[in-house]
């Protein structure tokens, strides 16, 4: 549902735009991407690199567009949030006890096409700076590797390891096409006619999900957030 929302959504803004813009340039322009994964995705990731490249179309007005085509791979795992947290009868007490996931493997990779605006707030000789949108769909391959190991823990104070559980969870892997959103600033700065320095800081969301692993204490994602920072140039054509 989510997904077609932002689909909707896109086609309701973008192609009346699209059909009525006039061109008069084009240019091209590419960025190195760091991206900065928020809300349950930074449970699995931390940040990565990516790369885009721009094309776009002026339209004659203050708004310009582009045609955005980017990629980004996560496969850094956050472990400090990977762990397996279980409770166990330690005397007269309960006692939480906590396992790393120290050989658990997995990735997300994200390829996707969008269509960009941006609306223009300063307008000077040496800067401009923008509001930026995109509207997209991105097509995305997520895979966790199997993982099996038994967890002993010293409850009793005593020295002895005693057994807690024994995980043997076989591998996942998801592919989708999923809608995708952006809204961030943007910032041109002239280097050398027709050169310029681009770079921009969005948020960005992707209607993907990442299905739960309940045994290894993996909760669903249901959409990736993330903080998308360019830097990169661009030609005028």
């Amino acid at each position: 549902m989510k997904r077609r929302i932002i689909i909707a959504v896109a086609l309701a803004l973008l192609v009346p735009a699209l059909l009525s813009a006039q061109s008069d340039g084009w240019s091209i322009g590419a960025a190195a991407d760091y991206h900065v994964p928020v809300s349950g995705l930074s449970d699995r990731f931390l940040p990565t690199f990516g790369g885009t490249v721009a094309i776009g179309i002026p339209t004659g007005t203050s708004a310009r567009w582009s045609a955005v085509f980017e990629f980004a791979t996560f496969d850094r795992l956050n472990s400090d949030e990977l762990v397996i947290r279980t409770t166990v009868d330690a005397g007269a007490q309960e006692q939480t006890l906590e396992f790393p996931l120290e050989d658990l493997d997995m990735r997300l990779e994200l390829y996707g096409a969008s269509a960009d605006v941006r609306f223009r707030i300063i307008d000077a000789s040496f800067l401009r700076t923008d509001i930026g949108l995109g509207f997209g769909m991105f097509r995305w391959f997520a895979t966790r590797g199997a993982f099996s190991d038994s967890l002993f823990a010293d409850t009793a104070g005593t020295g002895t390891q005693d057994l807690i559980a024994v995980v043997n969870v076989p591998g996942l892997s998801q592919q989708d096409w999923s809608g995708g959103f952006c809204a961030g600033l943007d910032v041109d700065v002239p280097v050398v006619v027709p050169v310029t320095l681009w770079a921009s800081v969005r948020f960005k969301i992707v209607a993907g999900e990442l299905w739960p692993s309940l045994d290894l204490d993996l909760e669903n994602v249901s959409t990736f957030q993330m903080i998308d920072m360019k830097v990169g140039l661009r030609v005028d054509l």
